[in-house]
Parts: C-alpha cells; sequence; structure tokens
C-alpha cells in the first residue's frame, strides 16, 4: 500500500539515451527554490527528524526574493543566472534532445554537477513567481508550464519550472499556488491524496484517516548547528549551452501556446442532486465529455459523427499487486443517445 508513495519526494526523473530512469535520494534534507533564473538549495530536515520552523521559512523566502542571499557571483550578469531564461526550461525539452543538453552542462565544470546533483536530490522544488496570473484560468496555465501568454498568443514572460522533479511547487505573487509533477513514478490519485492531507491539516479539519508523525519544529539551539539559510546554486556557462538554453526557451514557447488551458467552475448543480435522481455523477461527467466532443467535431447536418476516444481510471491499488486500470465508457449506447440529445 505504501509503495507508490515511496517516490513521492526526493525523486528525480533523469534522461538517458534510450530510456529515462528514477534517481531517489532517501537520505535528501533539502529543496531547491527557484526565484527568477536564481536557484538556492535550503536545508528543511534536521538529523535528529526536527523540521524548519515555519518562521525560517518566511525569513528565507522574504530573503530570496528581495535578493539578500545573492552573492558576488550571483551578480556576474551571466546569461545562466541573470537573463530572463530560467535553467529548468532544458527539462521541457524532449527527452533525447534534454538527455544530450544535460551531458554538456555536466562536462563544463565540476560546480555545474554539483549543482545539478542539489536539483535532482531536493525533496522538491518550489518556485516564487514573479508575475501574478490574471485570473484562474491563467494560474492553472502557469501552474502547468510556467508560461505567461498574452491575448495574441505570444508568451511574454517564463517562470521557472523543474518538470523532472516528482513534485514542483509553485507560489504566486498573492500567495495562491499549486503544484505539477513528473506522472511516471506514480499516478495523480496519490498527488491527490498528498494535497487534499496538507491542505487539510494546514486549515486543521479531519482527514478522515490516520494520524501521521507529527514532526517536531528545530530548537533554537539546533538552528545555530547548522547552516539553514538558503544557498545559491551556481553554473558555469559555455556559448553552447547558453544557444541550448535559448532554444529550449524556444521551443517551450511553441509547446505552451500550442496548449489552452480554461477553468470551468461549474455552481448550478453536484454529485448530490444527481445522485437523487437515481443517476451516478462520474457517468454524468463521462457522457457530458463524449457530448462535447461530439458537439465540437461532428457535423449534424451531415451525419458525420466524431467519437471521443475517452477513457476513467480506476484504481486497484488497495489490493496486492493492484494498479491504475483503464475503464471505457465510450460504448456502442453511449454512441446512439449522443445523436439524440443533439
Amino acid at each position: 500500500m505504501c509503495a507508490r508513495y515511496a517516490k513521492l519526494f526526493a525523486c528525480t526523473r533523469i534522461p538517458f539515451s534510450g530510456e529515462d530512469c528514477h534517481l531517489v535520494s532517501p537520505k535528501s534534507t533539502h529543496i531547491v527554490v527557484m526565484r527568477g533564473s536564481h536557484l538556492y538549495e535550503m536545508k528543511v530536515l534536521l538529523p535528529n527528524g526536527s523540521v524548519l520552523p515555519e518562521s525560517k521559512f518566511r525569513d528565507a523566502f522574504a530573503g530570496i526574493i528581495s535578493g539578500k542571499f545573492r552573492d558576488s557571483e550571483s551578480a556576474e550578469g551571466t546569461f545562466l543566472e541573470n537573463g530572463n531564461v530560467p535553467l529548468g526550461c532544458f527539462t521541457a525539452a524532449g527527452r533525447p534532445q534534454w538527455c544530450e543538453w544535460r551531458s554538456r552542462l555536466e562536462d563544463v565544470s565540476a560546480r555545474n554537477r554539483v549543482s545539478l546533483q542539489s536539483i535532482e536530490t531536493a525533496l522538491f522544488t518550489l518556485s516564487l513567481d514573479t508575475v501574478q496570473p490574471a485570473d484562474r484560468s491563467h494560474e492553472m496555465e502557469v501552474l502547468l508550464h510556467g508560461c505567461h501568454i498574452s491575448d495574441t498568443d505570444v508568451v511574454t514572460s517564463v517562470e521557472p519550472r523543474w518538470h523532472d522533479k516528482s513534485i514542483h511547487i509553485a507560489i504566486f505573487p498573492n500567495g495562491d499556488g499549486g503544484l505539477n509533477f513528473e506522472h511516471s513514478p506514480f499516478d495523480g490519485a496519490t498527488v491527490v491524496r498528498m494535497a487534499d492531507e496538507v491542505y487539510l491539516r494546514a486549515v486543521r479539519r479531519p482527514t478522515g484517516r490516520g494520524e501521521l508523525r507529527n514532526f517536531r519544529d528545530a530548537s533554537t539551539k539546533q538552528l545555530k548547528s547548522i547552516a539553514w539559510s538558503p544557498r545559491p546554486l551556481h553554473f558555469d556557462e559555455t556559448p553552447q549551452v547558453v544557444a541550448a538554453l535559448s532554444t529550449a526557451c524556444r521551443d517551450l514557447h511553441v509547446l505552451a501556446t500550442s496548449n489552452s488551458t480554461r477553468l470551468l467552475h461549474f455552481e448550478k448543480f453536484g454529485k448530490d442532486s444527481l445522485k437523487q435522481l437515481k443517476c451516478s455523477p462520474d457517468g454524468v461527467i463521462q457522457a457530458a465529455i463524449q457530448l462535447a466532443y461530439h458537439r465540437i467535431h461532428s457535423n449534424v447536418h451531415t451525419g458525420q459523427w466524431q467519437y471521443a476516444s475517452a477513457y476513467e481510471s480506476c484504481s486497484t491499488k488497495r489490493y496486492l499487486w493492484g494498479r491504475t486500470e483503464a475503464i471505457r465508457p465510450v460504448t456502442s449506447k453511449s454512441t446512439v443517445s449522443r445523436p439524440v440529445v443533439l
């Protein structure tokens, strides 16, 4: 039952030629915080199991936003650290291309290898975004790929994301936030469970589940014994690396603008109303997806019907050797009903 959570934190998908692999770092005690093109390693867990107090997180994030923790090298004006292209753009590239670029980045210097290792062994990455999205739909869009897109489909700025990390958290300037995750180590249900637990415990509401281990805040004495302040991560660059990152950023722009993300907040009725009608809420949603696809892509006048290739997940992971199966909701009866509804 707990195997699916083993790669939830401190896990990174590493690109290799032919096949990627998961790097899992169970002894990790730090996170990596991103702000624009700047990256910082921040220790959050102590050897005795205590965690950095909330006040220290606040101080650290405020300092990163103000530039307090930048050092002399951060001010040298290199493209990788002071340009407007976050290094994480590399991770949005195709896997063979990112594999090649990652090797080039490592070959530049030992410092690059150390900084890359810090990112890839971190518990998770977190970005403190610089631009506030205009609305909820834009928030969803920026959470997905980091790009702010204008109404004319032009990318105006890019926030840092590290798409190889199992968990990446993004915080907007107004305090809203969310996360995206690398799908290959686990299913979405695993992340939803984690996010649900975090939210309910943060607002002190019952989770309906067993209690988790309570982490102790580190004492003042313990904090004096470790370097908890964010430490800048630096990368050395070459013209080839700069050119590769510029290419990765342009490719990300194309990929981001080819996607359209809109948030639908439906409030007319919910699952309770559907249950009173003896209807399955999930079944209604599946029918609505098929009907919407049918309306967009079919021609009622010519009788040319287009049917959605839809499916819904079915988790059997509570059982031994369970996995995520797929239920096929497109049936002969559902295809017959759609022209009738139209």
